[in-house]
This record gives structure tokens, sequence and C-alpha cells, in this order.
């Protein structure tokens, strides 16, 4: 049974899972590792959330294995649009998009504490880094001005 779960074992409870429910199919029995992963939304690249409101992080957008919010690419500090509106995501190339993730991934968010935070403060002599949905829910300002830094 390797690689595989009872039905019972999904709704015990700390199943690890989160994102898989008592709701499933009985005609299921079984669930692959691989089917229980597809079951999951995928979280974004830059911010690390599955669920977020499209109010704060945008549209999600899924292409060659990457999956990001609009606006978490946007707001990631030094992510460059090198590309047309028909490249990438946005413009954004894959390429860039995964080395900005790698990047920031030894950054701790300063409001959850977790890594991969993609955003920095751009206050002169701040050092603080937070990924897009934390900034928004602990009210920081997110704002452009003129050029993209």
């Amino acid at each position: 049974q390797s690689g595989l779960f009872e039905q019972n074992e999904l709704e015990k409870p700390g199943f690890p899972w989160g994102c898989l429910s008592r709701t499933l199919p009985q005609a299921l029995g079984r669930c692959s590792l691989v089917a229980t992963f597809a079951l999951c939304p995928a979280a974004c690249l830059l911010c690390h959330r599955a669920d977020v409101s499209v109010d704060v992080c945008g549209p999600k957008h899924q292409q060659q294995g990457i999956c990001v919010h609009e606006c978490c690419l946007y707001s990631a500090s030094g992510l460059e649009q090198r590309g047309t509106e028909e490249q990438g995501i946005c413009g954004f190339l894959p390429a860039d998009i995964k080395q900005k993730a790698k990047s920031a991934a030894h950054k701790r968010c300063f409001a959850c504490g977790e890594r991969g935070a993609c955003i920095s403060c751009q206050a002169k002599g701040c050092s603080r880094s937070f990924h897009l949905p934390c900034a928004s829910e602990h009210g920081c300002v997110t704002q452009f001005f003129r050029k993209f830094k």
C-alpha cells in the first residue's frame, strides 16, 4: 500500500493534506499521493499561498509549471518585466520568476516569520521583507510611484 491512503485515513484529524475534505466521493476508496496533490489548489511561487483574496493578490496565473498571483509579480522587488505581455506571465519570464523566488528563499517575512518574502521595504535604512498577503494583513502600504523599483 505504499503511496496509497485509505479513505478513513483522509478523515483523521491532522491528516497532512488539509485541502482534502470529507466530501471526497466514497467511490474513490483510495487516493494516491499524486491525486492528492492534484486536488490541492496550487500555491503562488512568490507568496506561498493558494487561497488569498483576488482583491489583495490579483488573479492567479499558471503557466509552464509556475503558479503566481499577478500582484505578487508586480510587487516583487527587483523582478523586471523583460518580455512582452504575450511572453511568460504578464511579461515576466519564467526563469526570472524562479530566480526571484530562489533569491527570496533566505529572506524572512517581517509579519509571519516564514521564508520566501519577496517584497523589500523601500524606506531608507529599512531591511524588512514581506509576502504580499502578509503586508496587506498587517497594514503595510504597497504602492507604485513613477518608475518601478
